[in-house]
């Protein structure tokens, strides 16, 4: 099984880079892709993920508030 991973990044090209790079690497997928932490947020709990991989510096709400509050909705999460 595949290890599930979820990216919140605002660089367009490198959150599409990332995702089509863990997409084609064997034994890992990329359930979702997100541009801002209120999306990933959202989306996150709903794609499931085993691992997400955050971006610290995010418009609006910033990364280390997105991981905090991750972690409280998923406390299994790696991040």
């Amino acid at each position: 099984m595949p290890i599930r991973i979820s990216i919140v990044e605002d660089n367009t090209e490198l959150r599409r880079t990332l995702a089509k790079m863990f997409s084609e690497a064997p034994g890992l997928e990329c359930v979702s892709a997100h541009a801002s932490a209120e999306d990933a947020l959202s989306k996150i709990p709903v794609s499931k993920p085993d691992v997400a991989l955050v971006d610290i510096h995010l418009p609006g709400m910033d990364g280390i508030e997105c991981v905090a509050k991750l972690k409280g909705q998923m406390p299994g999460l790696q991040i």
